[in-house]
């Protein structure tokens, strides 16, 4: 059976269909295996396409096509709508993984705000620890020292509340071992200044901003 017979089909076999764009994969046809994808999408079920999406965000993704990985996602997303919140992890993951890698920072930091809020929901604290830390990273690299002020100070509270320590000199590391671009190494695990202006010579005031759930 031809490709071109498969996917005319109108009720082709998923398996049979990414078999065939993994064998264009494995030639290093990308396109090809893309194309295979979208020549799917229309005339199926809003069921399929999520399926039939995730494959082609994980292909965009293995080779580097953030940009159109991040789009993909988002479209993925779009479909689940308002479905419960455990539905929508696993891709909200792998769309802030793509859009921090297209820089698109903005986006990244409103889907990892939505996994707070889901974590808040769960009553999961020790999650928040890192996620909150990857928000003010994201913050920062956007140049929002203002907002990413506000989550390292909310980051070193928690993790110095459920005694996580490392969380707590990464942050006194910038957000990330060995970064030059964040707080003062100078300063001990148990102190932050009150003011970003401190450290963030550009930021503006944080007084009025404070993360959903933020725990001191």
């Amino acid at each position: 059976r031809s490709g071109a017979d498969l996917l005319s089909q109108a009720a082709p076999d998923l398996a049979l269909v990414e078999a065939l764009a993994e064998a264009f994969e494995g030639l290093q046809d990308i396109d090809s295996a893309l194309a295979v994808y979208d020549r799917l999408l229309s005339g199926i079920s809003d069921a399929q396409q999520i399926q039939v999406l995730e494959r082609m965000g994980a292909l965009q993704t293995r080779w580097f096509r953030f940009e159109a990985a991040a789009a993909t996602y988002n479209r993925l997303l779009n479909l689940l709508g308002s479905s419960a919140p455990s539905r929508r992890l696993p891709y909200l993951e792998q769309a802030i993984y793509a859009h921090e890698n297209a820089g698109l920072l903005a986006r990244a930091i409103a889907f990892q705000q939505e996994l707070l809020r889901y974590y808040d929901q769960q009553g999961d604290l020790a999650a928040r620890v890192p996620l909150q830390l990857e928000i003010a990273r994201n913050y920062r690299d956007a140049e929002r020292f203002d907002l990413a002020w506000v989550y390292y100070r909310a980051t070193h509270s928690l993790a110095l509340d459920l005694d996580h320590i490392g969380y707590a000199r990464d942050v006194l590391a910038g957000g990330y071992p060995g970064g030059d671009r964040g707080l003062p190494r100078r300063l001990n695990s148990c102190y932050l200044p009150e003011s970003p202006s401190a450290v963030f010579p550009q930021s503006h005031s944080a007084a009025a901003v404070s993360p959903r759930g933020n725990h001191h």
